[in-house]
C-alpha cells in the first residue's frame, strides 16, 4: 500500500511503500504526478520503502505503464529504505532513466527530504 507523506506539497511527491502493493495503490500518486505535469513543473519523487510484502499482478502493470506515461516528467528520485532496501532498484533504474535518483538510508530520512526539494 502507498500512504502519502506530509512533505508532499508542490511538486514534491511523496509516499510510504509497504505490505501488498496493489494496483489502486497507484490511484493515489497518479493524480498528483497528473496535476504537478499539467502546472509545467517537473516531478520530486519521494520513495519510503517500509516493510514491503510483494506486489500484484496488476500492481506491477500499473507501476510499468505509471513509468513509462511519467518518466520524462519526473526530475528526482529519492529512495529512503532499511538496511539496503531500494538501493537495487535505484541502482539498475539509474541508467534508463534521465532523472537524478538517490538511494539514502532510513537514518538520512531528513537529508533525502531536504535533498528532493531542492
Amino acid at each position: 500500500m502507498f500512504e502519502i507523506l506530509e512533505i508532499t506539497k508542490d511538486n514534491v511527491i511523496a509516499f510510504k511503500a509497504t505490505g501488498k502493493i496493489e494496483g489502486a495503490d497507484y490511484e493515489k500518486i497518479i493524480p498528483l504526478m497528473e496535476k504537478t505535469e499539467r502546472e509545467g513543473n517537473q516531478v520530486r519523487l519521494f520513495i519510503e520503502i517500509g516493510d514491503i510484502k510483494g506486489i500484484t499482478g496488476k500492481g506491477l502493470l500499473k507501476d510499468i505503464v505509471t513509468y513509462f506515461k511519467h518518466i520524462k516528467h519526473i526530475k528526482k528520485v529519492a529512495v529512503v529504505g532499511r538496511n539496503g532496501e531500494g538501493k537495487g532498484w535505484a541502482e539498475v533504474a539509474d541508467p534508463f532513466v534521465k532523472a537524478e535518483i538517490k538511494y539514502f538510508p532510513v537514518e538520512e530520512k531528513v537529508v533525502a527530504e531536504e535533498w528532493i526539494v531542492k
